[in-house]
């Protein structure tokens, strides 16, 4: 499509093409309309959660209600150096005979940073809200950061699996970082371009399995290939249509499972299975993942509270994009997503 076309399409559908020409410009006027109408409730300003929201407001999201009971401690090195914000400014100003809510100081702020975007504080009763199926059943997706109670977390992903809303659930230790993906049941399509002339080879091939239907239908243990055609387009260009199903284990199956010894073997290769299983922070990870062995380990206690903003501004850039990609029908992550910074290693897991 031509830029005067997409320009011209924009205005049609009353969205505000200087505001957010830029996202239309990445991802399509289709997207940034679901990004616009989409209701996202956010659990948890914490370092994680502000990189979150911070993204999710810069995309141009719609609707945000943001749940957060935690009170601010200014002694608290993770909510004084992560909370961008909550103002230095502003905190001396601040009665110091009364208490605050951490999301209460940020409110503003985070306004200021997309007015456009429809954004409610909750800051009481975290953990009724999240059981309350009426209360989660207004979200089109659900992200929980911080919340270690893994009893608690695998009864809202029960809700959230009845009222099919995809959740994610992530958690930040200093140098260590994890997301945890789940979208029930969905397809992806992925698109290649290829040219008439050039790639005659492959197009022929695709044609021929496509026309006897031959081709592997079982990808991996969760994805499957549904369909494959060839569509003619402009110019010279023969587009590879590829439609995947994907499934999604729950949170509770991902505790039960990740004790299997061949997690990592059976999706690496031995140079990369040598490399994962030789540091010190994923292994770890993935024998602690349970929240609750997780309180218990002298190794994250030391990291309890500590959040260091390049991780997770990394681990919050890749959940937002990974959000945006499910809304194009793009491969997203699937199912498990690990962060070692210190051995500089960003793995995938599909469990």
């Amino acid at each position: 499509m031509s830029e005067n076309n997409i320009i011209k399409e924009v205005k049609e559908n009353n969205v505000d093409v200087e505001l957010y020409d830029r996202q239309i410009r990445l991802w399509g006027l289709s997207t940034q309309q679901l990004i616009l109408s989409s209701k996202i409730l956010l659990v948890n300003l914490n370092g994680l959660g502000t990189e979150i929201v911070k993204n999710l407001l810069l995309s141009g999201i719609g609707n945000i209600t943001a749940l957060d009971d935690h009170e601010f401690d200014i002694n608290d090195v993770n909510s004084y150096y992560n909370q961008f914000f909550i103002y230095k400014s502003d905190l001396s100003k601040l009665d110091s005979t009364k208490k605050y809510k951490r999301l209460e100081l940020a409110e503003a702020n985070m306004k200021d940073m997309n007015p456009k975007c429809n954004l409610q504080a909750i800051t009481e009763n975290t953990t009724k809200h999240l059981l309350d199926k009426e209360f989660l059943k207004q979200f089109d997706l659900v992200i929980i950061t911080e919340i270690m109670e893994s009893t608690l977390l695998c009864e809202v992903n029960n809700i959230t699996r009845e009222l099919n809303i995809p959740l994610y659930i992530c958690q930040s230790f200093g140098l260590s970082s994890m997301i945890f993906i789940d979208y029930i049941k969905r397809e992806s399509i992925l698109e290649k371009n290829l040219d008439a002339k050039k790639d005659i080879g492959q197009i022929s091939r695709e044609s021929e399995l496509i026309k006897k239907n031959d081709f592997p239908k079982s990808m991996t243990k969760n994805t499957d290939l549904i369909s494959k055609k060839l569509l003619d387009e402009e110019e010279g260009v023969v587009k590879l249509v590829s439609k995947t199903s994907h499934k999604y284990i729950s949170f509770k199956e991902l505790i039960d499972r990740i004790a299997d010894e061949n997690l990592i073997t059976s999706q690496f290769n031995n140079r990369q299975t040598r490399q994962i299983l030789g540091n010190t922070t994923i292994p770890y990870i993935l024998n602690h993942l349970n929240p609750a062995t997780f309180k218990q380990d002298d190794h994250f206690n030391k990291c309890k509270g500590i959040e260091l903003p390049a991780v997770t501004a990394i681990m919050g850039a890749a959940l937002v994009q990974d959000f945006i990609s499910s809304l194009n029908n793009a491969k997203v992550l699937d199912n498990l997503l690990l962060l070692d910074a210190q051995n500089d290693e960003m793995i995938v897991l599909e469990v």
